[in-house]
Parts: C-alpha cells; structure tokens; sequence
C-alpha cells in the first residue's frame, strides 16, 4: 500500500476523523450482531470502554480500529459501509 494513501484521514462522522492505516475492518452493525460470537466481541468491548458511539441518530456501521499502545476501539457511525469506503478509496489531488 502506498505510505501517503495509509496516512490519509477518513471522516467517519459527527466532527471525528481516524487514519485510514488504523482501521482494522469496517462492519454493518445488522450482519454482525446477529451471530452470537459477534455479539460477545461487542460486549466485551462495551465493558473494556472501547466503544466509542460517534451518532446522533441510530448507529449502522461499527469500525474497529487499532489505537495507541496496541489498544482497540470500536467506533459506531450513522455513515453507512458504502459512504465510509468511498471516503476511504476517495483520491485527492
């Protein structure tokens, strides 16, 4: 992957920007809350404080992150998948 492409900031929504290289993966929260091991991995990350909701309005997309000092986030966005991924493979001059 290009280095300049990775270091890019991606919106994800409400004012909050992450960099495109932290991003681990990019869920629809419908798909994964209803697998059961899905679910436990969100509980989890809900009683370690690692979810952060970033919404107004009803959360649709989850985005795993790495953060500092190897640490995990779980951002939930109202931005849906398709938005989020444009942003991210969006080309600037």
């Amino acid at each position: 992957m290009n280095k300049q492409l990775s270091n890019r900031f991606v919106s994800i929504g409400s004012d909050h920007v992450i960099t495109q290289n932290s991003i681990i993966g990019i869920f629809d929260l419908d798909s994964i809350t209803v697998k059961k091991d899905s679910r436990s991995f969100i509980n989890m990350a809900q009683k370690k404080g690692e979810i952060k909701d970033i919404t107004t309005d009803l959360p649709i997309t989850v985005i795993l992150c790495s953060e500092k000092e190897k640490k995990q986030m779980l951002y939930l966005s109202s931005f849906s998948l398709p938005t989020i991924h444009g942003r991210i493979r969006r080309k600037f001059p």
